[in-house]
């Protein structure tokens, strides 16, 4: 059964896509030598925050205000926005699903690493689409990439995003439970 979308709802989404955009535009770090365009940013916590709070809508679209924030304000190209959007989506649409489906502390760990795979799994079609639109790479130099620098940045970034999220919204548990607790939006 859907819930009905309150004004409440729809302002934490706001914060929490405004809160993401933030810190994907002061906090982005290079993690593979030779990947420069691979920046490691947490802004995929306040997202998957959003979507084991209110379900996994509810994260695709904070992520999409983050990403069109991010498109209106720092990128050069619609092609980096667009690849996170996609990527990032499928990672808190999982996490949010595994999570409804499984709550608790144990449930939002599972959610997580099954949001790693997803995340990882679906990284491979979009970098192969968006990657020799955006720099002109051949399909052959996308594969070559894939194990030394997509493939570990990938990991690397969900884990430390979702060891992110584990910790906050436990933190969150703790201090504002009302808010968390107050039903999902899908």
């Amino acid at each position: 059964m859907k819930q009905k979308i309150t004004t409440k709802q729809i302002t934490i989404l706001g914060l929490l896509g405004a809160v993401a955009f933030l810190m994907m535009s002061t906090f982005s770090v290079p993690l593979i030598p030779g990947a420069q365009f691979l920046r490691f940013e947490p802004s995929e916590i306040p997202v998957l925050v959003a979507s084991v709070t209110f379900g996994p809508v509810a994260g695709v679209m904070t992520n999409l205000i983050k990403d069109i924030l991010y498109f209106m304000f720092r990128a050069k190209g619609i092609f980096g926005p667009l690849s996170d959007f996609l990527i990032t989506s499928v990672f808190a649409f999982v996490v949010g699903w595994v999570y409804q489906k499984k709550p608790g502390s144990k449930g939002l760990i599972l959610a997580c690493i099954v949001g790693i795979i997803a995340r990882t799994i679906a990284m491979i079609p979009v970098n192969c689409v968006i990657l020799p639109l955006q720099f002109g790479y051949g399909a052959d130099k996308v594969l070559q990439m894939m194990p030394y620098a997509l493939l570990p940045f990938n990991l690397i970034k969900a884990v430390i995003n979702s060891f992110g999220t584990v910790v906050l919204y436990q933190l969150l548990l703790k201090r504002v439970p009302k808010l968390l607790h107050s039903g999902n939006m899908v």
